[in-house]
């Protein structure tokens, strides 16, 4: 059934990139392994109820319902991925709708995957245990103690995972089966890998920051005000002042008292428009005020390194898994948005 409008706010407007993560890709258990590693899956969390239960439906997808409460806790499982904004507001937002989107992503595949006629056996369910427990480090015994400190019964946690195995399965066949990564394809990509600039993911950085907030409601001519302050801190800095004082004294990021360091990150985890910059710069290179969406950034770069070429490459196993994994998300991805497409979505926040 296609997607309906009901007058409100907004519908569905079609699906963001969803996250997948292929740890080995040549065996039975390729697919999302990671969501096995965790000893508390989203629809298991049994902490403290909100402070206000709401109960109000955020999306229907086909005949089931998406709420308020299931929305704000799964949020909560995920609040770790805004330690580093600046603007919490902005970010929360977005955390808040991209979650939504993985779980209509979520409840569509779940709809397929009931359709299906994949079983699950009780060998295969004890292996993945097994797995659960080895990946860890932990005994049986300590699962069932982390499980009950958590309110979760083993016997529920086990459904769970026997869930999580009957979706990898029907990702397999239904979408890993019909990839396939041949020599020549390993060799092409190690070409075109020595021909092109370094990966963004092959450079490391390490960047001190200093970031300014900028409020929702910013006029231009606020936020170019800002921006011209910013300048003259960036004028210092340039001019051998301590960098690491200034981001104490004018910084408003979570890493000010440290000194501004935001740490050790591969180019490819950092944002566009600062990436960008970044991999011109030089080490000790100071940035000009750099607008995001949730403040104004001053970026100094500490410390810059490329991983040798040779070291890139001198694993082809390593370059044939890689490509598998690229050509799986993609697969993944537009697999997601055909059940989109026939999919009932009504979403109402």
């Amino acid at each position: 059934m296609p997607n309906k409008d009901n007058g409100q706010r907004t519908m569905d407007q079609g699906p963001k990139k969803t996250s997948c993560c292929w740890s080995t890709v040549h065996g039975p258990w390729s697919l999302v392994f990671c969501l096995l590693l965790v000893l508390s899956p989203w629809s298991m969390v049994h902490g403290p109820a909100l402070a206000k239960t709401v109960d109000r439906i955020v999306a229907v997808v086909n005949n089931e319902a998406i709420t308020e409460y299931e929305l704000e806790r799964a949020v909560g499982m995920r609040r770790s991925q805004m330690r580093q904004a600046v603007n919490a507001e902005l970010a929360l937002r977005q955390l808040r709708e991209e979650t939504l989107n993985d779980m209509i992503n979520q409840k569509v595949l779940e709809h397929e995957v009931e359709k299906s006629d994949v079983q699950v056996t009780d060998d295969e369910l004890a292996r993945t245990i097994a797995n659960v427990l080895q990946k860890n480090g932990i005994n049986i015994e300590i699962l069932r103690a982390e499980l009950a400190a958590k309110g979760i019964p083993f016997e529920e946690y086990k459904e769970e995972l026997k869930g999580q195995i009957k979706h990898m399965k029907f990702i397999q066949q239904h979408v890993a089966a019909n990839i396939q990564v041949t020599d020549q394809d390993v060799q092409k990509y190690r070409a075109n890998l020595k021909k092109a600039k370094p990966l963004d993911q092959n450079i490391s950085v390490h960047l001190a920051v200093i970031v300014k907030k900028v409020d929702a409601a910013a006029s231009p001519n606020d936020i170019r005000e800002t921006v011209r302050k910013l300048r003259k801190i960036t004028d210092k800095a340039r001019k051998n002042a301590d960098f690491a004082a200034l981001a104490a004294e004018y910084s408003e990021g979570p890493e000010a008292q440290e000194g501004g360091d935001w740490g050790n990150k591969n180019l490819s985890e950092l944002p566009s428009p600062i990436s960008s910059l970044v991999r011109k710069m030089r080490v000790g290179a100071v940035s000009d005020p750099i607008l995001m969406p949730e403040g104004i950034y001053i970026v100094k770069v500490l410390e810059k390194s490329v991983q040798d070429e040779a070291e890139q490459n001198q694993d082809i196993e390593a370059l044939r898994q890689q490509i598998h994994n690229e050509r799986m998300e993609q697969e993944f991805n537009s697999y997601i948005q055909k059940l989109r497409r026939k999919a009932y979505i009504d979403i109402r926040t």
